[in-house]
């Protein structure tokens, strides 16, 4: 069953990354991109990587920064788990590389697959409001407006909200989760019950990072400088083919990747990326020729740097991966 689950979710991704990859390259000039690729700077590729780089920093920063009020974890301790669970969404479907990461803090320091999970909830939350406010900030300036666009605004906007009613629930005083799960799971059987309970106290546990304005200000703060970095790059990435380096337009397209690779779709978000390099260059007349040559550039450079960097620490974690990390970290979160 586990296998076959594991074939289903493969195979629709893999649909749906294809019939991305059509609408992206359907209007394409196949001999246009290459030439463009062969004339591109390619010398901005260190620049780009450098800032990369420091964008995946800030994310193990934040990282410890989230689980603070739990246990006092370094940057460096926290960067190869969370960099092998990227390279992990880049060569496994739907994003199973978030278990993996999961998976292996739990397994190298023992902490709580389920309070793990709540600080990578809060991360997305942060991260969600860091890239509405980016569009927004982009609309105003370019005075862009289009479906595509709204659409995915809206889509972000939704999944925020509700991100953030979960979490205002779970981190009310504990007395009165304990009293509202109790009254929820009466009726069930005393262990599951109590169980379920266990589950949302270590969410909350999870949760106790914003229970500071400090903290808070600190997470947010750093949310923006890592979305201000990916902006740059895609912006470096415009650059090296000698596009319109307009800020809005970087940003606009980094508001259309996070909605993308949130969906379903093939190992690496092949398809995904390029279609919403096109889309969102093409607000700003860059042709969908260039546009595909410019996320190519893009996609190579953050796939290469994120699943190399991920290859070089695998040795690390050899023998916790010759167990099954989707399925430990899915009896993790169920048991403790």
């Amino acid at each position: 069953m586990r296998n076959g689950w594991k074939l289903l979710t493969f195979v629709i991704g893999l649909a749906i990354g294809a019939l991305f990859l059509w609408a992206a390259v359907r209007d394409v000039d196949t001999q246009e991109v290459a030439a463009a690729l062969g004339a591109a700077d390619f010398g901005l590729a260190i620049p780009f990587l450098l800032v990369l780089g420091i964008f995946y920093w800030l994310k193990a920063r934040r990282w410890a920064y989230l689980l603070a009020p739990v246990r006092h974890f370094s940057d460096r301790q926290l960067f190869p788990p969370m960099i092998l669970g990227f390279a992990g969404n880049n060569v496994l479907p739907v994003r199973l590389g978030e278990l993996l990461r999961i998976y292996l803090l739990g397994a190298e320091f023992g902490t709580s697959k389920t309070l793990a999970l709540a600080t990578l909830v809060l991360e997305r939350v942060f991260d969600a409001i860091c890239i509405l406010l980016l569009v927004t900030l982009a609309l105003l300036l370019s005075g862009v407006v289009s479906e595509d666009l709204s659409a995915a605004s809206t889509t972000l906007a939704l999944v925020t909200a509700v991100a953030l009613a979960v979490v205002v629930v779970v981190v009310r005083p504990p007395e009165m989760i304990r009293s509202l799960a109790s009254g929820a799971l009466r009726r069930l059987p005393e262990r599951i019950a109590s169980m379920m309970i266990r589950r949302a106290d270590a969410l909350r546990q999870g949760f106790a990072t914003i229970s500071s304005p400090r903290s808070i200000a600190l997470i947010a703060v750093n949310s923006l400088l890592q979305w201000m970095l990916l902006a740059g790059c895609i912006l470096l990435s415009m650059q090296a083919f000698g596009a319109s380096t307009n800020l809005a337009a970087s940003m606009i397209v980094l508001g259309l990747l996070v909605v993308g690779i949130s969906l379903p779709g093939a190992p690496g978000f092949i398809g995904t990326i390029e279609l919403c390099f096109v889309i969102g260059l093409g607000l700003f007349g860059i042709d969908p020729s260039q546009a595909l040559a410019i996320a190519i550039y893009y996609h190579v450079l953050t796939f290469g740097f994120v699943t190399v960097t991920g290859a070089l620490l695998l040795p690390r974690y050899r023998s916790i991966l010759a167990r099954d990390p989707v399925e430990q970290t899915g009896a993790g979160i169920s048991n403790g």
